[in-house]
């Protein structure tokens, strides 16, 4: 049976996923329609830091980096650029995020990025049914408290799979229960 995506969705790259774009990282879909595709930002890469503002800048990518910039937030602040992610999250231009951190140190969980990745209609189902997604259910610790740079071990961690590659070899070796893969 295919895998149906929700929104928002949390898919850790599998240690089978090989793609460079995508490898050892988190995508959060952020929107999702089986006949457009999707839309999700790698939450695992960070770009630099805002020097105005002392926050982080993800990579969302690999589509527009360095063209496209958007918060995604908590629910405490929403203006006519809000777009709901679920019910749990809004989607914002960073331009009116930043002018309302400003005023009202609203929305007080934030995320910035810029770019995000697309997928064609089916291609995420058809990932996760070849085990090189591994959903996990959306915690906004991922966003908001655990940092870019760990997430990827935490998301793993969560699916059960132990990842045992080694940085001298590209022998990767991974467990399903009582099962190895090679």
């Amino acid at each position: 049976m295919p895998y149906k995506i929700k929104v928002p969705q949390l898919l850790v790259a599998s240690p089978l996923l090989d793609d460079p774009e995508f490898s050892r990282t988190i995508i959060l879909v952020t929107n999702h329609d089986p006949d457009k595709g999707s839309v999700a930002f790698v939450i695992t890469r960070k770009m630099a830091m805002l020097p105005d503002y002392g926050e982080a800048l993800l990579n969302g990518g690999p589509v527009s980096v360095g063209q496209y910039f958007v918060t995604i937030h908590s629910r405490d602040f929403e203006d006519k650029t809000s777009a709901d992610i679920g019910g749990k999250l809004f989607l914002s231009s960073m331009a009116d995020v930043f002018s309302e951190v400003l005023l009202s140190g609203r929305p007080k969980q934030r995320v910035h990025f810029t770019g995000y990745a697309g997928f064609a209609p089916g291609e995420l189902e058809e990932e996760v049914n070849k085990g090189l997604w591994l959903p996990i259910e959306f915690d906004k610790r991922y966003l908001f408290e655990i940092p870019s740079s760990s997430r990827w071990e935490f998301g793993l961690a969560e699916t059960g799979i132990v990842d045992q590659s080694s940085h001298v070899s590209n022998v990767v070796h991974v467990e399903f229960g009582n099962k190895e893969v090679m």
